[in-house]
């Protein structure tokens, strides 16, 4: 699917985007509306070690969304 094709899916699911792909931020930043973002920073990892590293931060990002943030950038 393009960028353009999930941006516009999550827009009419009210979800956000959980991503690693930049273009994503940008979007977020340069458009008036849109789902939320929330970009992931992280190397090249196992699926297994990413899921792990993420898994403790959910609470945190789901405060912050429901706090109306567009762009959640995680390191």
């Amino acid at each position: 699917m393009s960028d353009e094709v999930v941006w516009r899916l999550a827009m009419s699911r009210h979800a956000a985007i959980v991503t690693k792909d930049e273009d994503f931020s940008v979007m977020a930043i340069s458009r008036t509306e849109g789902p939320p973002v929330v970009w992931v920073r992280v190397g090249n990892t196992r699926r297994a070690e990413l899921l792990a590293w993420f898994a403790p931060l959910i609470d945190k990002i789901a405060a912050l969304l429901a706090d109306g943030q567009r762009l959640i950038e995680l390191r």
